[in-house]
């Protein structure tokens, strides 16, 4: 749910309280408020209908469980006990599965493309698949080295070359490599240079003696862009949770019981994140790797993948699109949250009533070797947001407990329980709040004090429609000179919004 900045009983921001020049500045700030239309805000909170730019689903849809909620006569929990769908009427329920791969429900030694508007975003994989490390050119860079031994390379040299006959398979309906829609191949981001590198050849078997090293659990390959950025991490874990969701047939759907492996064809350095992919998917090994227990002498680079799968790029994400043609499926949002807290054994964690998590940006935190810390910024939020909580501690209640917290500077686990505890957030940035509303518990809201725009929340939140999400709670002058913020307005403003939400 998304609304703009109203107050506590639906109305738009009533004038500030009696209190001289602050009365008069607040009132004028107010009349800019009133000057926007309703067009510049985005309210779906009516019970009825749901409406907004991405779909339109009614009550009765609702009820039907048309990819919004969990099938009926399953529970939260038994909806989401593994991380692929358990049942085959789940598929039927979810538009992107029911719409996009109608009856294809998983690719067997190919790739199923989805071409609805506004994507180009393959599932594809590959039986038997052979990889020859001697046809990449890694530019001499392994990935995965500690941050502050590689400051200042450049990104290009991170991403790996592949030369023809790079890979072997025998897949079919691979994406057109001859690029003769330009269009629909630059959409394929990696994978292009991936397929046009590759062999088909219809009887690629390999034989596990020609192989120096033979992988026989399924395997995930991705290429990471923006590696350390949390909205696009998010889309990655997505896009391998979507990849990892295919079921053999529709009566078969828990094939796969090993843990997977995922390989990084990219050679970022050391990321904040990195761990997130272990800890909730499987082993993680940087194609530059694989050989690296074998003598350099060694001619063999022959490695021999039983199941290979290679998952989107996260700029095809379902999650960061706003086209109208791609439908969210609330269902399987929960799936992916649910895998999350389970990986981290945090069933028990819920929300606290009362607790206020204020969320500051660290914008000093260095996370990639390319980065250069911006300290003003930083000050300036931090300063703002302190006097948030002071005011809201002098108008809430003594049971009321507010926290500030740098969730850059904790590890997952920590993260992920103090979002499943909150009651209210409130933040600064989009870049730190949106990628975490996901992981909300249900009935929260998040209160955006430094947005009078909403674009990428609004896609967020048609996959997790139990949340609300309040912006333009103050104006962009007063975002830009937090300064001359006063007291009144946070209490006028923020305040009965916190206090209202607090009631639910």
């Amino acid at each position: 749910v998304l609304t703009p900045g109203w107050d506590a009983d639906g109305n738009r921001y009533p004038n500030e309280e009696e209190g001289g020049e602050e009365e008069e500045e607040d009132f004028m700030m107010g009349e800019m408020n009133d000057e926007l239309s309703e067009n510049d805000f985005l309210d779906v909170s009516n019970e009825e209908m749901i409406t907004n730019e991405v779909w339109n689903v009614t009550a009765e849809d609702k009820l039907k469980g048309d990819g919004m909620i969990p099938s009926s006569g399953a529970s939260e929990n038994e909806n989401a006990n593994t991380n692929y769908f358990d049942r085959s009427s789940d598929y039927t329920q979810c538009g992107l599965y029911r719409d996009v791969f109608a009856d294809n429900l998983s690719p067997q030694n190919g790739c199923i493309v989805d071409e609805t508007e506004g994507s180009n975003s393959p599932i594809c994989r590959a039986k038997q698949l052979q990889l020859d490390l001697s046809k990449i050119d890694f530019h001499g860079v392994l990935g995965g080295e500690y941050l502050d031994t590689v400051m200042g390379r450049d990104e290009d040299v991170e991403f790996p070359t592949y030369n023809e006959g790079a890979f072997v398979s025998s897949m079919e309906n691979v994406p057109d490599a001859d690029q003769s829609n330009e269009e629909k191949w630059s959409q394929l981001y990696y994978m292009k240079y991936l397929f046009a590198a590759m062999k088909i050849e219809t009887d690629a078997n390999y034989n596990e003696y020609d192989c120096a090293l033979v992988i026989k659990e399924p395997t995930y390959f991705i290429t990471r862009y923006e590696y350390v950025d949390p909205m696009r991490t998010l889309s990655d874990w997505w896009n391998t949770y979507w990849s990892s969701s295919f079921p053999e047939t529709p009566s078969n759907i828990n094939e796969q019981q090993q843990r997977p492996r995922i390989i990084f064809l990219d050679s970022h350095a050391d990321g904040y994140l990195d761990p997130v992919w272990t800890h909730v998917f499987g082993p993680v090994t940087y194609i530059a790797q694989l050989l690296s227990s074998k003598s350099n002498n060694d001619d063999n680079k022959l490695v021999c993948i039983k199941d290979a799968r290679f998952v989107p790029s996260g700029y095809s994400s379902y999650l960061s699109s706003d086209e109208k043609a791609l439908r969210p499926c609330p269902a399987m949002m929960e799936k992916f949250v649910q895998h999350f807290v389970r990986s981290y054994s945090l069933q028990n964690v819920s929300m606290e009533p009362g607790r206020i998590t204020i969320v500051q940006s660290s914008h000093n935190f260095i996370t990639h070797p390319r980065m250069q810390p911006t300290a003003k910024t930083e000050d300036a939020e931090k300063a703002l947001l302190e006097y948030v909580k002071d005011q809201l501690e002098k108008q809430l209640p003594p049971t009321t407990t507010i926290k500030i917290v740098q969730m850059e500077h904790m590890s997952f686990v920590e993260r992920l329980r103090i979002l499943r505890q909150t009651h209210v957030m409130i933040g600064m940035d989009q870049e730190w709040l949106v990628p975490h509303l996901l992981f909300l518990s249900d009935g929260v809201h998040v209160f955006d004090i430094g947005t009078n725009t909403v674009s990428l929340p609004q896609t967020i939140l048609n996959w997790k429609r139990t949340v609300t999400y309040r912006y333009n709670i103050l104006t962009q002058d007063e975002i830009d000179n937090s300064s001359n913020i006063t007291a009144i307005q946070i209490k006028n403003r923020l305040v009965p919004l916190v206090q209202f939400a607090l009631k639910k």
